[in-house]
């Protein structure tokens, strides 16, 4: 095998890796309640946890997971971070339901 190939299937499994790791980010079903919170409005900790009914602690480790990947975003106001929905397609991709059978939307 080439060295060209080998240096172009590296950059490809490491595109891949982190594909894999964005799809994951999205394969929960508990930071999918939270984007779907947040896409209606912002909000800080304590609120997500009380809507979603998780501990503070595991909603911040979900919060910490989706901005790690540009997801959300935050900002400190006094005792409080309020979390906001940073990536608009999310918004969409949500609504246009890909997952639904047709005529079930």
């Amino acid at each position: 095998m080439s060295e060209a190939r080998r240096t172009n299937e590296a950059i490809d499994r490491r595109e891949l890796r982190r594909q894999a790791g964005f799809f994951r980010a999205l394969g929960h079903e508990s930071r999918l309640v939270i984007l779907n919170l947040l896409a209606r409005n912002e909000s800080c900790v304590c609120d997500l946890a009380e809507a979603t009914g998780l501990d503070q602690s595991t909603v911040s480790k979900h919060l910490s997971l989706l901005a790690g990947h540009e997801l959300v975003d935050s900002e400190r106001r006094g005792h409080h971070v309020y979390y906001r929905l940073t990536a608009a397609w999310v918004v969409e991709l949500l609504r246009a339901r890909p997952w639904a059978p047709e005529g079930q939307e």
